[in-house]
């Protein structure tokens, strides 16, 4: 299974197109290393051709962050992305700054659910042999 990242990164400040352009290479770099990228500034583009009040667009991007597994919060300056940050951390999802932090947060997970897979392989095993 693909690890989900939500890619928390500043918009606005200093210039949306440039912003939208630095995430879109973030999301490229995940896609690269096999991650699952969630790039809310693609809305930018959708934005241009179909606008709405920018409540519409931060509703959307906080019900993508409660599906992701991790947040990756780009530097920079945003409002917009420390509440990102803020809301990942209530709803208990972790929030990494590099891409080293982002491979070493899925080799956590890796073998916690290696873990979890043989123990409950063991569990199976056990309910199979007491039923002889």
């Amino acid at each position: 299974m693909k690890t989900k990242v939500y890619i928390a990164s500043p918009y606005i400040l200093p210039d949306p197109c440039v912003n939208t352009h630095i995430a879109m290479n973030v999301a490229n770099e995940l896609l690269n290393e096999g991650y699952l990228p969630f790039c809310p500034h693609l809305f930018h583009y959708q934005n241009i051709y179909y606008p709405r009040p920018e409540k519409d667009w931060l509703e959307i991007d906080k019900e993508w962050l409660k599906v992701c597994d991790v947040v990756l919060r780009i530097e920079g300056y945003s409002s917009g992305a420390d509440a990102e940050v803020a809301l990942a951390k209530k709803l208990g999802i972790p929030v990494v700054r590099t891409m080293k932090e982002l491979e070493a947060y899925k080799e956590d997970t890796l073998s916690r659910t290696k873990i979890s897979y043989n123990q409950n392989k063991n569990k199976v095993d056990k309910r199979v042999v007491n039923k002889k």
